[in-house]
């Protein structure tokens, strides 16, 4: 378990992994235009946000 990243045992646990910025990076912005399996929505993100936050 100790060779396994965070990130993958957070995914396989169902865990919500955030990047707020990623959409703003070339990293997000080559993602988005590949259209690669995972899909960018930033202001999913920041609702999902916000809501952790409001009823922390």
């Amino acid at each position: 378990m100790k060779d396994r990243y965070s990130i993958v045992i957070s995914y396989e646990s169902g865990v919500p992994i955030f990047c707020p910025a990623i959409a703003d990076s070339s990293i997000g912005i080559v993602a988005a235009l590949a259209e690669r399996r995972g899909v960018i929505d930033t202001i999913r993100d920041v609702e999902e946000l916000t809501e952790l936050v409001a009823n922390f």
